[in-house]
């Protein structure tokens, strides 16, 4: 099966954390949002959670749909799928029923694929390249 790519940037994101800003403790979003500062914490969305390249995360990230292309320390969950470009370097767990890891990107942690008879786990420690 192959997967088609789909455009991850919502035309219009509801919020752009900009490179030199930060977040500390629990942030909560609507919509779309682009994170390219730093934050600490708890990150929600509702909509996509992008972490851009120059993006430092120690955080628990939550959202429908994550793509990741920065560092992230932190456990990764979301409902949809979550993708890791090749900027990506993530140390946490992931939760997803769909993942992406594009080559070069770097994970390590444990994956959890939400299926009807419950969580399916595996330990991974992942450099696509």
């Amino acid at each position: 099966m192959r997967w088609k790519r789909r455009d991850t940037v919502a035309p219009h994101p509801t919020a752009i954390i900009t490179e030199g800003s930060e977040l500390d403790g629990k942030s909560s979003f609507n919509g779309t949002v682009i994170l390219n500062g730093r934050a600490k914490g708890d990150v929600h969305a509702t909509g996509t959670l992008i972490i851009g390249e120059s993006a430092f995360i120690e955080a628990q990230l939550r959202a429908p749909v994550i793509v990741i292309a920065g560092h992230v320390v932190g456990n990764v969950a979301a409902t949809e799928r979550v993708e890791f470009r090749r900027s990506a370097h993530v140390v946490g767990d992931l939760e997803a029923p769909v993942f992406v890891i594009e080559a070069g990107a770097v994970f390590e942690g444990r994956t959890t694929r939400p299926t009807p008879e419950g969580p399916e786990k595996s330990d991974s420690t992942l450099s696509a390249g």
